[in-house]
């Protein structure tokens, strides 16, 4: 965003390519993915979160914030996926169970007609135990599903496959998901679970947030300022400077 005569200004731009995005992006992921671990496994708050991704890890503060903030939201966004779950499968057995309870007494009058009178074809016999052999299979899904209920009950901690399960599947079956080689797949695997990284900035120069955007001089052009977290400055410098 730019501020422009007191208003702001979306800025919608495809900036030049710099390699110090691909390994920030490596490297911010990795640090999401620390974080939420320490949220659940040790209980650690977003502002503990913080505080210890400065102290391990040797970055700034805004990125150390940025960072924190984002696997609160992924927690809590597998919380609430926990709990649709949850809804979901009881929804799936209740719905089971009434279609079982409905099969159940169809067939015990079709087997007390059958007792007095025998099937009257051999047709009818036969769809009897065909519909008898549903019943156990119907039977048999309502107990996966309570098992995975209970199951995800009792889960405390909850897993997220960062990169996609898709794509994490897609290493077992390469030839059918279009991989010639694992290397391939990794290197999709790889991009898809660094691809990214997010920070908060200021339409001015100075402060302390990590992306500045401001109008140059001339007109239309625009330049962006990162400030690079303290890992990457030997190699990169303290801030990049692109312009657009």
């Amino acid at each position: 965003m730019a501020k422009s005569h007191g208003s702001l200004t979306g800025i919608e731009a495809k900036i030049e390519y710099h390699p110090v995005f691909e390994e920030l992006g490596e490297l911010y992921e990795s640090w999401k993915r620390s974080a939420v671990n320490w949220m659940q496994t040790e209980k650690l708050s977003e502002s503990e979160v913080e505080k210890r991704l400065m102290k391990r890890f040797n970055i700034q503060w805004a990125w150390a914030d940025s960072i924190a903030t984002e696997a609160t939201q992924c927690l809590n966004q597998l919380k609430t996926a926990k709990d649709n779950n949850i809804t979901k499968l009881e929804l799936q057995i209740q719905a089971k169970t009434t279609a079982a309870k409905k099969l159940i007494t169809k067939l015990e009058k079709t087997l007390k007609l059958a007792t007095k009178k025998g099937f009257p074809h051999l047709q009818a016999r036969n769809i009897f135990f065909h519909q008898l052999l549903g019943l156990k299979s119907k039977i048999q899904k309502i107990a996966s599903l309570k098992r995975k209920l209970k199951q995800l009950k009792n889960t405390e901690r909850l897993h997220i496959c960062f990169g996609s399960q898709k794509l994490f599947n897609a290493q077992h079956n390469l030839a059918e998901n279009g991989y010639k080689t694992q290397e391939e797949w990794g290197l999709d695997w790889r991009k898809k679970r660094s691809g990214r990284f997010l920070c908060v900035g200021k339409s001015q120069p100075g402060g302390g947030t990590m992306l500045k955007v401001f109008p140059l001089k001339e007109d239309g052009l625009y330049q962006l300022q990162v400030q690079l977290p303290r890992p990457l400055q030997d190699k990169y410098g303290q801030k990049i400077q692109l312009e657009f």
